[in-house]
């Protein structure tokens, strides 16, 4: 089955969690995302420009186009591996938690250097999995973890609340809560630290969201955990970066809507111009938004708009693309909505005090097995090649001479060639040892915030690059001493 085949529209991009330790024992667990639903801020569309909004993130939506149901869609799809049998069957959407081991212990965490130590099994990492293989109860991911990102976790015992949603960020207009609405994630339960993570949204129509800080956290069911349940995704988008992110009426509707709309739009907030000198600036009507003159002319060219503040999007004619737009936001019907315009805003403050929308997404999680990925092994090197042969010192004949009274210079030996010893993972200053320092740097370099030159010990393969198995290797260093 081809891994780029057609899903629909509407997908959240894939990622794995992977809790990696070197504690002794604990078992290794993972779990896949069996739901996901947006919880706030919720979706509104004027899909008509009627100043009538209406609310797509649950059912039944608007012509069929609603959020929540659309991701569920995503999450149960399972392609049969032999036509006209349900099972085995392949799923292309997977957002995979792998707990190595599992570790429910309350109270476990720490730094990421203290976690990479191994005093506790903390250690976060956040990647892409691949296909999942669906087989009676029995469910398989396969594949190597990619864009790999680290971070810590903790627990909470009974009682105890791993994640909330932050104080005046969540309801209409950030009082009270939507209908579900957020709530705590209590004990016994899990979550991590903070991380950056784009979710993709769509197949032929992709729209990225960039969330910044982003927890996860969830309870967990049963000790051992067979699930993960109650669980709340709670990450930031920036206004900057709704408003770069376009939706495509035309796909989301099969054609029956020509016109596109940022997300911003979609979520209640500011009305803003799209393009032109004004871009950015609140705006009530189209007019406000003078475009650019040194701009180029859109065009429709096989039927998506070349430039313009409909780039990208479906259209029939050139009148479809647009220079700019005045893009009005929406709000649902009894918060005060203005004609051409909103009074209702749901924007938040973020974590650098800019404007935009904190997500929140509760989600629950299914156990599956995943192959654990191998361990790459150093190969020790050599000082002299395996093809070189140490060349001996050619022995000069003596010549006998009656009146020489000074013995000749003794030879001088030839050194044997040594094989060195195998390099010690992370031993960034080459002393034998590896300290909690170097197994921090270790880590920033798997992370991309440092230069693999400045500690090449910790490229063990020495390929370029330090992976998680690199990193793991330098944590048992510093715990077990270097090999």
């Amino acid at each position: 089955m081809s891994k780029t085949r057609a899903l629909s529209t509407f997908v959240v991009g894939t990622f794995v969690l992977s809790l990696s330790v070197s504690a002794e024992a604990q078992e290794r667990r993972a779990f896949r995302v069996s739901s996901l639903q947006i919880i706030d801020p919720h979706v509104m569309i004027d899909a008509f420009g009627t100043g009538s909004c209406s609310d797509i993130t649950n059912p039944p939506g608007l012509l069929t186009i609603n959020v929540n149901g659309l991701v569920q869609e995503f999450l149960d799809e399972c392609e049969p591996v032999e036509e006209g049998v349900p099972e085995p069957c392949v799923s292309d959407f997977n957002l995979v938690t792998v707990f190595e081991p599992l570790d429910q212990t309350p109270g476990a965490g720490g730094s990421l250097a203290e976690c990479m130590s191994g005093g506790n099994p903390c250690t976060l990492q956040v990647g892409l999995a691949e296909g999942c293989t669906r087989n009676g109860d029995s469910v398989v991911c396969d594949g190597a973890l990619s864009n790999a990102t680290m971070t810590t976790y903790s627990n909470g015992g009974a009682g105890a609340v791993c994640i909330d949603g932050l104080p005046g960020t969540t309801g209409p207009g950030n009082a009270g809560n939507y209908t579900p609405g957020v709530g705590p994630t209590d004990g016994p339960c899990g979550v991590s630290g903070q991380i950056d993570l784009t979710l993709e949204l769509g197949t032929d129509l992709v729209i990225t969201i960039p969330l910044r800080s982003l927890q996860l956290g969830a309870g967990y069911d049963g000790d051992p955990a067979t699930g993960l349940i109650n669980g709340l995704a709670r990450g930031f988008v920036s206004e900057e970066a709704a408003d770069a992110i376009k939706l495509d009426l035309g796909d989301l509707s099969g054609g029956l809507i020509r016109a596109s709309r940022s997300l911003t739009q979609l979520l209640p907030g500011p009305d803003k111009c799209d393009g032109g000198l004004n871009h950015g600036e609140t705006c009530s009507n189209n007019i406000q938004c003078a475009p650019d003159p040194n701009a180029p002319m859109p065009a429709c060219v096989e039927g998506r708009c070349t430039e313009g503040a409909n780039q990208g999007i479906t259209c029939l004619t050139v009148n479809d693309c647009p220079r700019t737009l005045c893009r009005i936001s929406c709000a649902p019907a009894g918060f005060g909505q203005a004609p051409n315009g909103t009074a209702q805003d749901d924007r938040d403050m973020g974590p650098g005090g800019e404007d935009g929308w904190w997500f929140y997404l509760a989600f629950e999680a299914e156990s599956v097995d995943v192959p654990e990925p191998p361990t790459p092994t150093a190969t020790p090197t050599s000082d002299v090649p395996p093809s070189a042969t140490p060349t001996p010192e050619p022995t000069a004949t003596p010549t006998p001479t009656a009146t020489s009274t000074t013995p000749p210079p003794p030879a001088t030996p030839t050194p044997t060639p040594t094989s060195a010893a195998p390099p010690c993972p992370s031993d960034c200053n080459g002393n034998g040892t590896v300290t909690i320092a170097e197994v921090q740097t270790s880590a920033n370099l798997f992370l991309g915030v440092a230069a693999v030159a400045t500690c090449s010990a910790a490229d063990v393969n020495g390929n370029g690059t330090v992976t998680i198995a690199e990193v793991t290797q330098a944590a048992n260093a510093f715990r077990l001493g270097c090999p």
